[in-house]
């Protein structure tokens, strides 16, 4: 999982995902907007769904890293965290990736560059962003194993040391 997201990562994405206070406009025209507390809506740019699509479709371990860590990923300077087991979040990407994916096979040229200036507007709701104290508990969990690490690198150096030394005195003898 680790490997995938951190590939994703390096890589230059020239698009950039934006954030609005209000929902989207197909909920703020129905009672949904009410049923539903919605904190945000993000708008997606199409050629990140496409992007996510083709790195989830391609990677056998998949199963490890789903359409909410790619976003999650995406977000710059961690202005937000979505909780990962959101299934709604979830399926709703991958469908309209798919959809996405399905729509770039079939254009090219002006059209496709049209493509790529269409965003995917997804709400969040209150409950599906992570909080900030279970973030830092992760954060400090992270930092104790890695410290933990430091220890059994420094040991094992140590150690290696200790081996080579015994080594040379056996060859010396």
């Amino acid at each position: 999982m680790a490997d995938l997201l951190k590939e994703y990562k390096r890589q230059e994405i020239e698009w950039t995902l934006k954030i609005h206070s209000d929902p989207p406009v197909s909920y703020a025209s129905s009672q949904a907007a009410e049923q539903y507390d919605f904190i945000c809506s993000v708008d997606i740019p199409w050629p990140f769904l496409k992007r996510w699509n083709e790195l989830l479709k391609g990677n056998a371990s998949s199963s490890e890293v789903n359409y909410v860590d790619l976003l999650n990923a995406t977000v710059v300077d961690g202005w937000f965290a979505l909780k990962r087991d959101n299934k709604r979040i979830d399926e709703s990407l991958r469908i309209h990736s798919c959809t996405v994916k399905k729509t770039y096979k079939n254009t090219n040229g002006s059209k496709r560059r049209a493509l790529d200036r269409k965003v995917y507007s997804l709400s969040v709701r209150r409950g599906e962003l992570e909080s900030v104290e279970s973030l830092k508990t992760e954060a400090s969990k992270s930092y104790k194993e890695l410290e933990e690490l430091r220890k059994m690198y420094t040991d094992l150096t140590n150690e290696n040391r200790t081996m080579h030394e015994e080594m040379k005195n056996l060859k010396g003898e």
